[in-house]
């Protein structure tokens, strides 16, 4: 199966944003939450409708997670709009997993970063519970390990240890990804990682990229990192991401190949052309 990336460009919907500096109050504030949830919905009975699963947009809720803020998520006027997303999901057994921005760095040495992380990948657990996801990597939430420079199992254990920081909503769901920046994080030190998060954490299960790999390939083989990436997600379907590109590490508009057939996997499709791209495979 393949997942559509946050949007869709085929239909007449748009997410709307609010940043610090436009802030109109929280009268404002909640009716973008309530326009935004309207337009998950449909995004997610389009998804139904072609049979992809969909990553869900990280950008709902701007501001939930603002310090300045109050961190206010169960707000009454939402709720509605929340529910029958949820109750779409159900209906229409939408597969839904979320992938939390880059300056989220839960490996972090500065402490600030980690609390802000922790908040915003918190909010990312509260929302999966309120849209009706297991609490499992069937429905996952994705990150990666961003830290290149230090010795990579100090890294690996600041990691662990603000991993056992997080509230369940998130530890039940997290999946961790090959990174190709950086020059550490590629498909064999992330093994290394996940040997190593067993040993203290339980499994963590590690979610392949094939455009990070190629760009900072490992000793194994593509196929080999696949199938190593594959078992650790302990028999629920994986899902991996797919993209392309003509130069470097820039995502490719439009497809020219299809994803591999080495297992059986959900496909996160990250090519610029989203839905108009799905549609070409």
């Amino acid at each position: 199966m393949y997942n559509l990336c946050c949007i869709a460009l085929d239909i007449p919907h748009s997410y709307k944003t609010v940043t610090a500096k436009h802030f109109k109050g929280r009268e404002h504030l909640f009716s973008v939450y309530c326009h935004n949830f309207e337009v998950l919905n449909h995004t997610i009975n389009y998804c139904a409708d072609n049979g992809w699963g969909l990553r869900v947009s990280s950008s709902l809720m701007p501001l939930c997670t603002h310090p300045d803020l109050d961190n206010e998520w169960d707000i009454p006027s939402v709720a509605p709009f929340i529910k029958q997303c949820a109750d779409t999901i159900k209906q229409r057994k939408v597969r839904i997993s979320m992938h939390p921005g880059p300056f989220n760095v839960l490996e972090s040495d500065n402490e600030n970063t980690v609390q802000n992380t922790i908040r915003e990948l918190n909010w990312h657990g509260w929302l999966m519970d309120q849209l009706g996801a297991a609490r499992s990597r069937y429905n996952p939430i994705n990150t990666h390990i961003y830290t290149g420079k230090g010795d990579m199992m100090t890294i690996a254990g600041r990691f662990i240890k603000n991993y056992l920081r997080l509230d369940d909503s998130v530890k039940d769901r997290l999946t961790v990804e090959n990174n190709d920046k950086g020059g550490m994080w590629n498909c064999d030190n992330l093994l290394t990682f996940n040997a190593l998060a067993q040993e203290f954490t339980g499994n963590i299960p590690l979610c392949y990229d094939i455009l990070h790999d190629k760009c900072f390939p490992s000793h194994k083989s593509p196929r080999e990192c696949f199938k190593a990436f594959y078992e650790t997600w302990g028999g629920i379907t994986p899902i991996f991401h797919y993209s392309e590109s003509l130069s470097g590490r820039e995502h490719s508009e439009f497809p020219t190949s299809k994803p591999p057939e080495w297992g059986w996997v959900d496909w996160d499709i990250e090519l610029k052309g989203k839905d108009r791209a799905i549609k070409m495979l």
